[in-house]
């Protein structure tokens, strides 16, 4: 892995910090959580990273909207349609 990768992925990485329990939460790999609102949730947390450090107004703008979808399909998620990253249904 390369340092810049490494770096991206310690970015996505933060602590929980309640009372029962403190430990180190991997953001950088959404398929670790098994349910589809969880997964989701941690895309939605992704994508608002990159929408908010993106220079490019157009690459924003995408952004946003992705985030506007990804956020209707946590509130509904048994209406919303889930594809894959290559835009198949899954």
């Amino acid at each position: 892995m390369s340092a810049a990768t490494d770096a991206t992925n310690q970015r996505f990485r933060y602590t929980m910090t309640d009372e029962t329990s403190d430990h180190t939460v991997d953001l950088s790999d959404p398929s670790e959580y098994e349910d589809i609102v969880s997964q989701r949730a941690i895309a939605f947390c992704h994508l608002a990273k990159v929408a908010d450090s993106v220079r490019d107004e157009q690459v924003k703008e995408q952004c946003l909207i992705m985030l506007r979808k990804l956020n209707a399909s946590i509130r509904a998620p048994s209406t919303a349609e889930v594809r894959s990253i290559d835009g198949g249904q899954i």
